[in-house]
């Protein structure tokens, strides 16, 4: 019996180690391809740029061909996926922009209070840098793992039309699951955390480079829950203390006809509104504007 014990611990240790190492995620392969592209597409512009960077929100949000053409300047939208992290996401921002550019920063909620690389941020290092395997513990590798083993099993990839720049296009109608309609449920107060330290250190970065960075926030679908969060308040008011902020939490609440497959996920008619929105601001801060006039109030 105890043989028998041993070997069941050797082979589920040994499967355990195989998958580890050379089992491949279609999900991260696609993760990977995706923002391959954008890179290539980034790296190729060789005046100023806007860089939109942030989580599936902002690849849903933004389309940066016409922020392009409204405002005469190369943009890209740099939107990936909340699983990686918002230490994922900010790195990769970081390393597009360069002097002269200007920086877009839209974190869903959950970013400021969730791990700094996430599920799929590991499985990201694991398929293709291992080294920054460094960033988990071993209890957090076993544990990512496992999670990621059930998570490949139900992946459905998507098939949206992406943009050369990076953005989803065509999303019309919506597809919002009952089951998804419920609100985000956020902390009690708010408190600092690695994600708000690696943001303050990034602002170090662009003020020393050149770059200009903006921090606002997630077209999110509208509870009226939402406007009595103490939460969402405090959040505001760090930001503003210590970023320039473009508009505030109620500001980017959208109603269920602008809402696509996910609270966070706004349809065409979301992202005219939310880009008609960012162009505006910008029009106005390129004008010395003192207010900005918010366009298409989205409740």
């Amino acid at each position: 019996m105890v043989w028998f014990v041993g070997a069941v611990i050797v082979i589920g240790l040994g499967a355990v180690a195989w998958y580890d190492r050379f089992a491949k995620s279609k999900r991260i392969a696609v993760m990977y391809k995706t923002m391959e592209k954008k890179v290539a597409y980034s790296a190729a512009i060789q005046t100023p740029k806007i860089i939109l960077a942030g989580g599936s929100d902002v690849l849903y949000s933004f389309d940066a061909d016409v922020i392009a053409e409204k405002l005469q300047q190369p943009t890209v939208n740099f939107g990936l996926n909340i699983g990686l992290g918002a230490g994922f996401l900010l790195d990769i921002a970081k390393a597009q922009a360069k002097s002269g550019d200007t920086l877009i920063v839209s974190l869903a909620y959950a970013l400021y209070w969730k791990p700094l690389f996430d599920v799929f941020g590991f499985e990201y290092f694991r398929m293709y840098d291992r080294k920054k395997l460094r960033y988990f513990t071993i209890r957090q590798r076993l544990y990512y793992l496992m999670k990621n083993v059930a998570l490949n099993r139900h992946y459905v990839e998507t098939n949206f039309e992406l943009s050369a720049s990076g953005s989803y296009r065509g999303l019309a109608g919506t597809e919002l699951a009952p089951a998804k309609k419920i609100p985000l449920i956020f902390p009690a107060y708010f408190t600092r955390s690695e994600t708000t330290r690696v943001l303050e250190e990034l602002q170090e970065t662009c003020a020393e480079q050149g770059i200009t960075l903006y921090v606002t926030y997630p077209s999110t679908l509208y509870f009226e829950e939402y406007l009595a969060s103490a939460y969402l308040k405090e959040l505001d008011r760090y930001l503003k203390s210590h970023f320039q902020v473009i508009g505030s939490p109620t500001d980017f609440f959208v109603s269920e006809r602008d809402i696509y497959n996910s609270v966070y996920h706004v349809n065409a008619s979301g992202q005219a509104k939310r880009t008609a929105s960012l162009v505006s601001f910008l029009t106005a801060k390129r004008r010395g504007d003192i207010e900005w006039i918010l366009i298409g109030n989205q409740i």
